[in-house]
C-alpha cells in the first residue's frame, strides 16, 4: 500500500520503512530499570463483548506492540463478559512513565472506534510471573488477518497526515520497494521522499485487502486510490510482504503496479 503511494511526479512508488521494533521483553541489550507485568480483566458491557475484542484487537494491540509493549495473551471470557490480557514492559522509563507516554500519545487519542468506551468495570494487577513460556508468547494473540488489514490502513493515513514516525514503525529496517518504473528502492530513500515537506498526497483510501498467512509471515495485496496534492488520482495494485518477530508484523518487501485508466 504505501509504495503504492507513489511519488507521481516522476512515477516514482513511495514505499514503506520500519523503525527498528523495540527489542523483546526481558532481552535489551542494556540493562533495563523497570520489568512490569500487569494482568487486566475488564467487565465490558452487555452485549458489546465482540465490540470490543475486535476494536481492541484492531488498535490497541498493534500499537502497544508497536510501541514496545508485550502482550503474550488475551482472551474473551463470554460466560461473564469479560475480556483479559496480559501486559509486559521492560525498558530504562518507569512504568508509570510508560503508560503516561503511551495515553498522551496521538495514535492513542485517535484510535476509532476506542475500545475503552465498552468498558464497565477495569481491574488491574501487577503479577509476578512464575513461569514464561517463550513459545506461548509468539503465539499470535488475536486476529492477524484484521491486524495486518489495520496496519496497510495505518501506513496510508500516516503518509497523508504527515506522520514519519508511525510509517516508519510498520516497516521493517531493511525494507524495499519495487516502484512502477521497476526501480529498487530503500527505506531511508523512500522516507526522505514522502517526508521532507509537506505530504505530496493530499488524500488516500485502501480497499480490496487480501491476507493470506503463512505461520509468521504474510503476504497482503490490495488496491490503493491516492490523490496526490498536484495531478490527477491514480489507483494501483499492492503486494505487501510481512514478517512477525517477537509477536510484531513488520513489512519487508512491497512492490505496486499502476492500473491503467
Amino acid at each position: 500500500m504505501h509504495r503504492t503511494i507513489i511519488a507521481f511526479i516522476g512515477g516514482l512508488a513511495l514505499g514503506s520503512s520500519v523503525v527498528a521494533g523495540v527489542t523483546a521483553f526481558g532481552q535489551a541489550s542494556a540493562p533495563a530499570r523497570t520489568s512490569v507485568a500487569q494482568l487486566r480483566l475488564y467487565t465490558i458491557d452487555k452485549g458489546r463483548l465482540d465490540d470490543f475484542a475486535a476494536a481492541w484487537r484492531a488498535g490497541v494491540y498493534p500499537l502497544r506492540t508497536r510501541l514496545g509493549y508485550r502482550i503474550p495473551f488475551a482472551a474473551k471470557i463470554p460466560s461473564t463478559n469479560q475480556f483479559v490480557w496480559l501486559l509486559m514492559y521492560a525498558g530504562p522509563e518507569s512504568w508509570e512513565q510508560k503508560e503516561a507516554a503511551y495515553y498522551a500519545s496521538d495514535d492513542r487519542k485517535r484510535l476509532s472506534p476506542d475500545p475503552a468506551q465498552w468498558i464497565a468495570r477495569p481491574e488491574q494487577l501487577m503479577v509476578d510471573p512464575v513461569i514464561v513460556d517463550a513459545a506461548a508468547a509468539r503465539f499470535p494473540v488475536g486476529n492477524s488477518e484484521a491486524e495486518l488489514a489495520a496496519l496497510e490502513q495505518a501506513l496510508v493515513k500516516s503518509v497523508v497526515g504527515g506522520d514519519r514516525a508511525t510509517y516508519s514503525a510498520i516497516l521493517d529496517p531493511d525494507w524495499r520497494t519495487i516502484d512502477t518504473l521497476g526501480r529498487v528502492r530503500a527505506k531511508a530513500d523512500v522516507l526522505e521522499q514522502l517526508f521532507a515537506g509537506p505530504s505530496p498526497i493530499a488524500d488516500g483510501t485502501i480497499d480490496a485487502v487480501s491476507v493470506r498467512l503463512f505461520g509468521d509471515a504474510a503476504v497482503v495485496t490490495g488496491r490503493t486510490t491516492a490523490t496526490p496534492r498536484a495531478g490527477a488520482t491514480i489507483v494501483l495494485r499492492f503486494t505487501d510482504v510481512f514478517i512477525r518477530r517477537d509477536g510484531r508484523w513488520q513489512v519487508v518487501a512491497s512492490q505496486g503496479t499502476r492500473i491503467a485508466p
